[in-house]
């Protein structure tokens, strides 16, 4: 795994090397006009001002969408001037990232921003932090060899699946400060490359967080930041989805398909699927599929070569054989690791039985439900109609609906029930969901469920 993790950072670090244009949209071009603020900046500017000017560039590029508060980035201005004259500041940043002690540098890493409305405070802001931090140091890795890890969302979560394959014996601090994380990505960098070197030209952190990042991208399904837009629309055809979407009124996004791949689609799945947590709907239109978060996978997988025409072809087909291999989906069959059915609507009527709509409960969720006829439990063989079902509907259970609401849901229609624990031991509190009302443990106590609240 390491040499293979290697080859692709290699291929990467090739391609953040190339000289970019800063007109176009790509994650490498922002990178390059963001280090020019940084590079802009003369000792007598270096002030409050020109630091806010460069955070709020930063967070608009890499649309951090923080949760800010009232004075929240004057603040974070005024803390980094105090920590000292621009090469004090690369300088202590450049020592927390080696994990050396500095409380200040960690105070702004721990402590909020801001107010808020009713003036309480307001929120960390760590992943930007760790951007500005980042920006003081990629352009000295000459001076600054390791350089400072971004706190990013994506690498957050690929980097446990990468320290399992590199580090299976040892145990991870967690994402949960920066400290911690620090640490934790210290040890992959410590494991993949010489200590105290760049590699392939690079800052370490900074290799490794270009690697994290685009396995990220790939897992969440959006490339658009490692094309250009030419690129991107070619991607797109490649897929055979058609440029324009729509969202429809139930919120799902709609993508065009050419005809010959939504006969393919239309064929493999013969109706509504879940691909491991991801839901595709054949919508009654052959030409189209109602996608609810793009299987980026299972596209990729239908196309002979999805990269065919773009400036990085063989790069980018590189990089997903690894992804795919390493952190995606695996079976060609069906460009998942897992495919199951749906649960198909249930029709609750008149003819239907207790036991009926009971089994199909249990058999979904693994919790009881229990059906009333007054205030008794009513026979397995009574229809619903003469347990007071007084409206016909079709339903879909949906597990992260609560079970208060649930039982809501049903009183409307005419019927009263009750979500009990597996083993039919004790009701389940109205605050959990029913996919959580399957998971309570036998013989569970309302303490035991109040902690899965």
């Amino acid at each position: 795994m390491k040499d293979e993790v290697l080859s692709i950072m290699k291929l990467m670090a090739e391609k953040l090397n190339e000289e970019v244009s800063v007109d176009k949209r790509t994650y490498n071009d922002q990178r390059t006009l963001i280090c020019q603020l940084f590079n802009a900046t003369s000792s007598k500017a270096y002030n409050v001002g020109s630091i806010m000017l460069r955070l709020t560039v930063i967070d608009s590029l890499y649309a951090t969408n923080a949760p800010y508060s009232y004075f929240s980035i004057e603040e974070m201005a005024q803390r980094i001037v105090e920590l000292g004259s621009e090469t004090e500041t690369c300088q202590r940043f450049a020592n927390y990232a080696l994990q050396k002690e500095d409380d200040d540098v960690r105070a702004l890493f721990d402590e909020p921003f801001g107010i808020r409305k009713n003036l309480a405070d307001g929120s960390k802001q760590v992943s930007l932090l760790s951007k500005y931090a980042y920006y003081c140091l990629v352009q000295q890795g000459d001076k600054y060899p390791m350089g400072f890890p971004i706190y990013d969302s994506l690498a957050k979560d690929i980097y446990p699946k990468l320290w399992k394959k590199l580090l299976p014996k040892e145990k991870m601090k967690g994402s949960d400060s920066m400290e911690n994380y620090i640490e934790d990505l210290s040890k992959i960098c410590n494991s993949l490359f010489e200590e105290g070197n760049t590699i392939y030209g690079m800052q370490q952190f900074d290799l490794l967080d270009a690697y994290l990042w685009r396995m990220g991208k790939f897992s969440n399904g959006n490339l658009s930041l490692l094309l250009e837009r030419g690129n991107y629309v070619q991607f797109i055809k490649n897929l055979e989805l058609q440029a324009n979407t729509t969202i429809g009124k139930d919120g799902k996004i709609e993508f065009e398909l050419l005809p010959k791949y939504a006969e393919r689609m239309g064929k493999k799945y013969n109706g509504k699927h879940l691909i491991g947590k991801k839901r595709i709907n054949i919508s009654d239109n052959p030409n189209t599929v109602n996608v609810d978060d793009l299987v980026l996978c299972e596209f990729l997988e239908g196309t002979k070569n999805p990269f065919a025409g773009l400036k990085e072809e063989d790069a980018l087909r590189s990089i997903y054989k690894h992804w795919k291999e390493n952190y995606g989906c695996k079976d060609s069959s069906a460009g998942v690791s897992e495919f199951k059915p749906m649960p198909k609507p249930i029709p609750i009527n008149n003819t239907l039985t207790v036991a009926s709509i009971s089994e199909a409960f249990k058999s979904q969720f693994g919790a009881v439900l229990r059906i009333y006829n007054g205030r008794s439990k009513a026979d397995g063989g009574m229809s619903l109609q003469e347990v007071g079902l007084k409206q016909e509907i079709n339903t879909t259970f949906d597990g992260k609906q609560k079970v208060g609401d649930f039982i809501a849901q049903m009183a409307k229609v005419g019927l009263t029930v009750k979500v009990y624990t597996c083993d039919d031991w004790v009701a389940v509190l109205d605050g959990l969901t029913l996919e959580q009302a399957g998971k309570v443990k036998k013989s569970a106590t309302k303490a035991d469920m109040e902690k899965m609240l």
